[in-house]
């Protein structure tokens, strides 16, 4: 009977070295998850930065297709129309990425001189591009 007991206790007392190894990894774990949380989500952030950036380089991109396209297709008013109108929403696209961008940014803790300097170049340029359009004459093919 003794025997038994002591097989017993035994048997007791690994079952809890079992449970108190399976707590404290549990508790490792669990402070392992946070600061990965914490991780993933301030790496999401990067990605959503370097997207609207892109976003707004695809749009600057499409917006000089527009510009081209008003120089070599508009000399037809619709399509001189139609240009132009890509042209501008283009513009407002980049604007609105680049702010955006901008807002990102400022909640990454970023330094915003280098986009605020984007915009304000991307603006300048818009009015050169419309300053150059005044001299476009569509009716005239060498214009």
């Amino acid at each position: 009977m003794k025997l038994m007991s002591m097989i017993r206790l035994l048997v007791v007392s690994l079952a809890c070295v079992a449970l108190a190894f399976s707590l404290v990894t549990v508790k490792a774990i669990g402070d392992l998850v946070g600061p990965l949380r914490v991780s993933t989500t301030e790496a999401q952030k990067y990605a959503n930065a370097i997207n609207t950036s892109r976003q707004a380089q695809v749009d600057f991109q499409r917006q000089v297709q527009e510009w081209k396209d008003i120089l070599i297709r508009g000399n037809d008013a619709e399509s001189y129309d139609k240009h132009l109108k890509g042209f501008a929403g283009r513009e407002q696209n980049v604007q609105e990425g680049l702010a955006e961008l901008k807002k990102l940014f400022t909640g990454l803790k970023l330094d915003v001189t280098p986009v605020d300097s984007l915009i304000n170049e991307h603006r300048s340029l818009g009015e050169a591009y419309r300053k150059a359009l005044a001299t476009f004459d569509a009716a005239d093919r060498e214009s």
